[in-house]
């Protein structure tokens, strides 16, 4: 086997986002969800711990490999809310449904997930009342197919 040769980094040719503000979160069940984004997670990626694969063949090192499969982590955030949002979060909360995440460049990712959790925080005097939410993204559509997020980037990113 051949020993690692290091490779120089390259300048990618992509366009960072230079500003968090305006992130946006639509659940395709209630696309005007009364809730107003302050903060947004978008879903990241992880595959998870590596696979330890050292056995009693190994001289002076341990072996790992990557796992197979790759997960979409949960999203999650911190609004504002109208009071009213209660009976929407009931007819939502648990239901498996494409989640749109918009940012502020009008690039979009779009992925199966659902609302699990809608936590209002303490309400104190001279402050902005606000809610945690959080996302779990399933990676399956209605018929239980696995399906991945789908990116759709604006011109120019």
């Amino acid at each position: 086997m051949a020993a690692p040769v290091a490779v120089t980094r390259v300048t990618p040719p992509g366009i960072p986002l230079r500003d968090g503000f305006g992130t946006f979160v639509t659940f395709g069940d209630d696309p005007d969800l009364n809730i107003w984004e302050m903060e947004t997670t978008p879903p990241g990626k992880d595959t998870g711990d590596a696979i330890d694969t050292s056995t009693f063949h190994n001289v002076a090192r341990r072996t790992k490999a990557p796992p197979s499969l790759v997960e979409d982590t949960d999203g999650s955030g911190v609004c504002g809310y109208d009071p009213d949002v209660e009976s929407e979060l009931e007819a939502i909360l648990g239901v498996n449904m494409v989640i749109t995440y918009t940012t502020n460049d009008g690039s979009t990712k779009a992925i199966y997930g659902f609302l699990k959790e809608f936590t209002p925080q303490s309400h104190t005097e001279g402050e902005f009342p606000t809610a945690n939410y959080v996302i779990v993204h399933t990676n399956v559509d209605l018929a239980f197919a696995e399906q991945a997020p789908v990116v759709v980037s604006v011109a120019g990113t």
